[in-house]
């Protein structure tokens, strides 16, 4: 259930819709492209109820877990979504030339790899001239290489457009990589929005530091203070995140002490989005 979201997309800019699973991200994608019944407030979509016929021309939808005829090869599957569409034939090879599955186009879908069925599945949902496209989870269970080639081929392919980009995601490098704004959900409500440089900002942490989890433990005592603030620890490394600069340099200082180098660095997406959750910026 969604409470209290107020979504607003400009046209021509690309949005990320961050949070855990069940924080409401593809529920408000189902819900903005008339797949879920509205109980209360108010959506409007282009100008449109959702599931209002005229939008189908409109709007493209790539939804996680959607695949297409496993036993149908790609280009026969590009050949009729380009025909729904009206889009012309010239696309067909323009998105696969995109999207680096030219050689891919007489294979049948069902024998393709998940990385490689995952970019037919994205180049599909930009046959024709659409104003919104919406796609969920884009990149999930792809590697590194693969994602990182999927939005190139994507920013390519959306360059030449006026259309306005909806995804959701769990990897916040991504969104901060690729989003104009980020849309921060939690238990189906919306956090935040924003650029994330502002999002940064607005956290008000000024600095973050990465310490030995036994430093923390051993020198600085309690992770926890007004100041000083636990984001996460990993591999023996506990990650600080601080809003008093004081502190932050008080700290360095402690542990330089006993003979152990740190650095600082600069707060990022990630940072300000677990501070955020763990009730640290209102």
């Amino acid at each position: 259930m969604l409470r209290g979201v107020d979504l607003r997309l400009e046209q021509g800019r690309t949005y990320f819709l961050v949070g855990p699973n069940g924080c409401g991200k593809t529920t408000t994608i189902e819900t903005l492209i008339g797949l879920r019944h509205i109980e209360a407030g108010s959506v409007r979509v282009l100008d449109c109820a959702p599931g209002d016929p005229s939008l189908r021309s409109r709007i493209r939808v790539c939804l996680q877990g959607a695949a297409l005829h496993a036993q149908v090869t790609v280009r026969e599957h590009f050949e009729a979504v380009a025909a729904i569409y009206g889009a012309p034939t010239a696309q067909i090879d323009n998105l696969a030339q995109q999207f680096g599955i030219a050689d891919l186009m007489g294979r049948r879908y069902g024998r393709l790899s998940g990385g490689q069925q995952k970019r037919v599945m994205v180049a599909a949902s930009l046959f024709g001239e659409a104003d919104l496209i919406v796609l969920d989870e884009p990149t999930s269970g792809v590697d590194l290489e693969s994602r990182l080639s999927l939005w190139a081929s994507l920013r390519e392919a959306m360059g030449a457009r006026h259309a306005t980009l909806l995804a959701t995601t769990h990897d916040l490098n991504e969104a901060e990589e690729y989003a104009d704004e980020v849309i921060i959900m939690r238990e189906g409500t919306m956090m935040a929005q924003g650029p994330v440089d502002e999002l940064v900002a607005h956290s008000g942490l000024i600095g973050v530091l990465p310490v030995p989890t036994l430093a923390v433990r051993d020198i600085l005592g309690d992770a926890e203070l007004p100041s000083r603030h636990l984001l996460g620890q990993d591999r023996g490394t506990s990650t600080l995140g601080y809003t008093d600069r004081r502190q932050l340099n008080d700290d360095i200082r402690r542990i330089e002490e006993h003979s152990i180098q740190v650095r600082e660095r600069s707060a990022r997406l990630t940072d300000a989005y677990l501070f955020a959750y763990r009730g640290g910026s209102q």
